[in-house]
């Protein structure tokens, strides 16, 4: 599958495919949390993009399995991301551990099927 990651070449585009992911998500979260998660989503994009560090959407996914012993902002700081979206996803490290949580599942589950292996076509 192709990694939707290189079609970025803009905030905005990251920030469009974060919100089409995030409302195609198996088991979306409620509308409050796919607004918030979204945004910390299109940070992650962006930041995963060639226009930034081109790590790919392994990299997002690699970032979010790991949110739980590591912010996401030191993440994306250390893989040399923009200064911009290290402030974006420094307001995600700063909220209450519950809801840090919630939209760290809700960006997983958005994420998730970008990383599933291609079905075998049946003849």
């Amino acid at each position: 599958m192709t990694d939707p990651t290189n079609m970025i070449d803009s905030y905005e585009r990251a920030s469009a495919m974060a919100w089409a992911l995030i409302r195609l998500a198996p088991e979306p979260v409620p509308a409050l949390w796919q607004e918030m998660s979204a945004r910390a989503l299109a940070a992650l994009f962006y930041a995963a993009s060639p226009e930034d560090t081109g790590r790919g959407m392994n990299w997002v996914y690699q970032t979010l399995l790991n949110a739980d012993e590591r912010s996401l902002s030191a993440a994306a700081s250390a893989a040399g991301a923009d200064a911009e979206m290290i402030r974006r996803l420094r307001l995600v490290d700063d909220l209450d551990p519950g809801q840090r949580q919630t939209l760290i599942i809700a960006m997983r589950r958005a994420v998730d099927p970008w990383l599933q292996p291609a079905h075998a076509k049946v003849s």
